[in-house]
């Protein structure tokens, strides 16, 4: 069974991983899809 805690942490997770995907997209102009493709050349993370 899942906890309520722990499903908080895995969406807020995820969400948090989305919303730094698409900042990076639009500084990289690369689709969030391309994100872990394209991520040592964007040098951010």
């Amino acid at each position: 069974m899942f906890r309520h805690e722990n499903f908080t942490l895995r969406f807020t997770d995820r969400f948090n991983l989305f919303m730094i995907s698409v900042k990076i997209s639009h500084t990289c102009r690369k689709f969030p899809f391309f994100l872990f493709r394209y991520i040592k050349n964007c040098d951010i993370l």
